[in-house]
């Protein structure tokens, strides 16, 4: 585990995105882990099961929850908190949602990570409370497919 501990981290440099100044350290790890679950058309249970662990190892790993994805199926959310700001406005958290017994990808949902209103007070924009769910992106399914000759 720390042999992929230490292979995410050398992926997790400040400079891959503007924003990543603003993310510690175990943001930028957890964005990394999620990039390689979401991109994987389909990962083995046993390397699925060492990024979930290494995703609950990090500082500000949230305890894993059991929840329902988009499709309505159950699944497993588990992210990092900390400050990272979507608006100056708003500071919304990010969870990866995993099949609780493959740790396959099932997508991801976005969390509001304190009170704020939605585009500002100013705006008169509803009030969201810390915790709410604001949005659910789901996986339903994963086709790979070769191109044809031509």
């Amino acid at each position: 585990m720390d042999a992929a501990l230490a292979m995410i981290r050398k992926r997790s440099i400040p400079t891959r995105v503007t924003s990543a100044w603003r993310k510690t350290q175990a943001q930028r790890d957890f964005f990394e882990i999620l990039e390689v679950l979401s991109r994987s058309p389909r990962l083995e249970p046993d390397k699925a099961k060492i990024l979930y662990r290494l995703i609950t190892r990090l500082d500000g790993a949230i305890t894993p929850v059991k929840v329902r994805d988009g499709a309505g199926r159950p699944v497993l959310a588990v992210g990092v908190r900390g400050n990272y700001r979507d608006y100056s406005y708003e500071r919304n958290a990010v969870d990866v949602l995993l099949d609780p017994d493959t740790y396959a990808y099932r997508g991801i949902r976005h969390v509001a990570g304190l009170g704020y209103y939605a585009g500002g007070k100013a705006s008169g924009g509803p009030f969201v409370a810390k915790g709410t769910v604001v949005a659910t992106m789901t996986r339903v399914s994963t086709v790979i497919a070769d191109r044809p000759e031509r």
